[in-house]
């Protein structure tokens, strides 16, 4: 049913603004980008948290599935706790490749975006692009950083119309998720965040 509302093309850009829940949405106006092409909810993965769902987009899988729980995930095997995004060690906050692991090693599903028969391209805020989460989470297939949305929608426009017969696009966004950490989720500056990316969207509706 879902696949059924998205139409067949040979280019996919998926958009995934963290933090951004129906709160936020039904308080947009009727005539930003984000409602007007509002089609449905759905639900959050269990815990609903940055972590898990994440990981459960990347793999398909769901959290009892690929074992992340949390922020924080105990691994009895390794006899240590990892902090999962950044990849630390939650007792002595050193990377787990300091342990000799890397994100195969404690995260047991695969990310599904080695197995694409389209041209992936991952685009992360630069700070971002080279962790050892964010190479799991796109099987090592290649990754951009941005340091503003206006240039994410310049990069996703050039790789569309780079020439490959057919590109997927995975577009992470997490500033409506920060701002509401900052802030709560019903401090006036979270909508300021919603709509200058709802902004950017609309143009890059408009570009491709």
């Amino acid at each position: 049913e879902r696949a059924g509302r998205i139409e067949p093309g040979a280019h996919l850009v998926f958009v995934l603004l963290d933090g951004l829940g129906m709160n936020l949405m039904t308080r947009l106006p009727e005539d930003t980008f984000l409602r007007r092409q509002l089609q449905r909810s759905i639900r959050a993965s269990c815990p609903s948290t940055t972590a898990c769902a994440l990981t459960s987009i990347a793999t398909g899988a769901w959290p009892s599935e690929h074992g992340v729980t949390g922020w924080f995930t105990h691994l009895p095997e390794h006899d240590f706790t990892l902090i999962t995004l950044p990849m630390l060690d939650r007792s002595t906050g050193k990377p787990i490749l300091e342990r000799g692991l890397g994100a195969s090693g404690v995260l047991p599903v695969a990310a599904y975006h080695g197995a694409l028969s389209s041209h992936p391209l991952t685009l992360l805020p630069h700070q971002l692009r080279d962790t050892v989460y964010a190479r799991y989470s796109r099987a090592g297939t290649e990754a951009v950083g941005y340091e503003s949305i206006a240039e994410a929608v310049e990069r996703i426009v050039e790789h569309v119309a780079w020439g490959h017969a057919r590109t997927y696009t995975h577009l992470y966004v997490p500033d409506v998720d920060t701002a509401c950490h900052h802030d709560g989720t019903r401090a006036p500056g979270d909508l300021e965040h919603v709509l200058r990316i709802d902004a950017e969207l609309a143009r890059l509706r408009e570009r491709l």
